[in-house]
């Protein structure tokens, strides 16, 4: 049984990682590799947002004051995270683990992505501080549904659960076999 959970896990890992070095095509229509250009991407949608918005100077400052500190709380969570999957990985790969100190760990991981989200909710809030009325109606589209729903709209509409780029179908070996005691 232990011996299918960690095949089981194992497999799971390598479908996942199987589209590292897969060629993709960009949002500007340039290869590049998958996981490459994620930070280009995500400033590139930043600035075009604060142009849509015809920001202030005093407004893009404070903007990025928020998101310097939002990073700043995030990191240490993300690093814990990180640590307790690994422990929960070493447990699972242990002979005997340990479902209570699994637990554990799921837990632990369970309350650090929630106080993530509960942060990024108060950066959200400031940052409608920031904006005025006309802004936030920008912001939010003529619909009233913000950048980020639009998205995950479009991307549920069209059946997938990651961005086009994302959907490219993965070369993997399909006969994965995992062996029953």
């Amino acid at each position: 049984m232990i011996r299918n959970v960690v095949l089981l896990a194992a497999a799971t890992m390598m479908l996942s990682s199987a589209g590292i070095g897969q060629e993709q095509t960009g949002a500007a229509g340039m290869p590049q590799k998958a996981g490459q250009g994620m930070r280009q991407r995500v400033m590139r949608v930043r600035e075009e947002a604060a142009n849509k918005l015809n920001l202030s100077d005093a407004q893009k400052k404070e903007m990025r004051k928020l998101r310097l500190e939002l990073e700043r709380k995030n990191t240490p969570l993300q690093s814990q995270i990180r640590l307790a999957r690994l422990e929960i990985r070493e447990q699972m790969m242990a002979d005997k683990p340990d479902r209570a100190k699994i637990e554990k760990w799921m837990k632990q991981v369970s309350e650090l992505e929630l106080q993530a989200k509960l942060n990024g909710l108060d950066h959200q809030f400031a940052v409608r501080d920031i904006l005025t009325p006309e802004q936030l109606k920008n912001w939010h589209g003529p619909d009233g549904v913000g950048p980020q729903m639009q998205r995950r709209m479009r991307i549920f509409r069209q059946g997938g659960d990651a961005p086009d780029e994302f959907n490219e179908p993965l070369d993997v070996e399909e006969n994965i076999i995992i062996e029953k005691e």
